[in-house]
């Protein structure tokens, strides 16, 4: 066993209002318009399931509001926080949910041209255009964007986020092609007009320009004169990038990713996903397509990478990773990597750890890394000075997640002085914007019982396993690791 220090090199003793709040950088240009298209699917449920007429009756608590919707309490919950930064409804005397100011807009007269409008956007054939919007821009076809309506009678602030919610499907739809083309790249390396753009993609010119100006508005390109250049923003969508952005564009604009955001208001009512094409589960789905799996992984990939780079700079030198459910080993090998006198220890499901081999043996770290095959609901190795679980608790169920730490804390134990980093988005307790929230719905679109928790949720898991928290850093993405050490007795 290594020493490891007794005090945090840094420490975040209270986090506060933004807690969980990394700085803002130039991915998350990209990753609120991926995040907001998500959060549109909550206002889908919120109209389809009449929750705007049942709350205009009375305030009602979640449970008397699921009843009268026929839905899921805890999902409808979770709808309700995500939609709490648009301010269509908020906790009014204790533990009851009551319209805003706005959510009486859209629930008189007034507003059912806004309720129509979301309603047309997510009917089938509309909504499954949106993901063949590439073919038909290489295809020299025009693509007509959504009628913006007037958001008459509500304040400005107010008409800015609606009108951005009601605009989000298009907003992805122009940056999936930007994603599919590869434009970053192309106007990185050299500013082009749209003429030029039109002749070498094979493009209508007006829908390219209409795409492009979309994204001029969210600052991923730039237009000066005639020619169109990316942003440092934009640049985030390049391929070559380790931590490219253009993954995480691609896998939720593939087909079930995105049908999934349709289906939300099922899934409210049911309280779990129903695949489109009778799959158990969404990872039994991508088993059954190894393409889609291969891209799901890569964007797995690209998405940990910049955390893995700020934990391998935080591993204690000759010190023993192990890391729990680490995938292919993206986190172990940075730490390996960046740390020579390190071991690390991953465990994994036997299907994973083959690819994982692959990959750590093509880094030349397989030497330095022990491979397990086994289940962490069952029992998880000891001898780490440290133990990580990377977005692996947000993928579960409260109880489950208590059983995941359980096992954790019980090698822990057999160790002696050991310390364990989760890293997962945590929620804010009010109802500041924030990535995890559209997170949330796609943990509930996609994999039912997997969820974003606020710090004190995410403090009470740990605690009932028997663990503490000894600091909380902001991470890259939107995320926070939360160190714990076994509690006292």
């Amino acid at each position: 066993m290594t020493s490891l220090p007794p005090f945090p090199t840094r420490r975040v003793d209270d986090l506060g209002p933004k807690e969980g709040r990394s700085p803002a950088g130039p991915r998350d240009d990209v990753q609120r318009i991926i995040g907001t298209v998500w959060d549109f699917s909550a206002l889908l449920v919120f109209d389809e399931l009449n929750m705007i007429g049942h709350l205009a009756d009375e305030p009602l608590t979640v449970d008397e509001l699921a009843e009268r919707c026929g839905a899921h309490s805890g999902a409808l919950r979770r709808v309700l926080r995500t939609l709490e930064p648009y301010d269509l409804a908020r906790l009014r005397w204790g533990e009851r949910w009551a319209l805003t100011a706005i959510g009486t807009f859209l629930h008189d007269d007034t507003g059912e041209a806004i309720r129509r409008y979301v309603r047309k956007r997510a009917e089938p054939h509309r909504w499954q255009e949106v993901p063949t919007w590439p073919e038909q821009v290489t295809e020299g076809r025009r693509v007509t964007p959504s009628s913006r309506r007037l958001r008459r009678g509500l304040g400005a602030s107010a008409s800015i986020r609606l009108s951005d919610l009601l605009d989000s499907v298009d907003d992805f739809g122009a940056l999936f092609v930007a994603a599919q083309l590869g434009l970053a790249d192309r106007l990185a390396s050299t500013p082009m007009c749209i003429e030029e753009l039109t002749t070498e993609y094979g493009a209508d010119g007006k829908t390219l320009s209409w795409m492009l100006q979309r994204l001029i508005s969210h600052g991923l390109f730039t237009r000066k004169g005639d020619l169109y250049a990316t942003r440092p923003a934009g640049e985030t969508l390049q391929q070559d990038r380790a931590d490219s952005m253009r993954l995480a564009v691609l896998m939720n604009g593939q087909m079930l990713w995105w049908e999934m955001l349709r289906r939300l208001p099922d899934t409210v009512r049911l309280g779990a996903p129903t695949l489109p094409d009778g799959s158990s589960s969404t990872y039994a789905y991508l088993a059954a397509h190894p393409d889609i799996l291969a891209r799901f992984q890569a964007f797995m990939a690209a998405r940990t990478y910049p955390v893995a780079r700020w934990l391998a700079a935080e591993a204690a030198p000759g010190s023993t990773v192990v890391d729990v459910g680490g995938g292919h080993g993206t986190v172990l090998a940075e730490i390996l990597q960046a740390q020579p006198t390190c071991r690390g220890v991953l465990l994994e499901r036997p299907d994973v750890i083959l690819a994982a081999r692959d990959s750590l043996a093509g880094r030349g770290l397989l030497e330095r890394c022990t491979l397990m095959a086994g289940d962490f609901f069952a029992e998880v190795p000891a001898g780490g000075d440290t133990y990580i679980l990377g977005s692996v608790l947000h993928n579960w169920s409260d109880d489950h997640a208590r059983r995941i730490l359980k096992r954790v804390r019980e090698a822990m134990m057999r160790t002696g002085g050991s310390r364990l980093w989760c890293i997962d988005a945590l929620l804010p307790f009010n109802d500041e914007p924030h990535p995890g929230r559209s997170l949330d719905m796609r943990m509930l679109s996609l994999f039912g019982a997997g969820q974003e928790r606020t710090r004190r949720e995410y403090e009470a898991l740990l605690a009932d396993a028997g663990l503490t928290v000894r600091r909380q850093i902001r991470l890259p993405h939107a995320l926070t690791m939360t160190e714990a050490v076994i509690a006292a007795r």
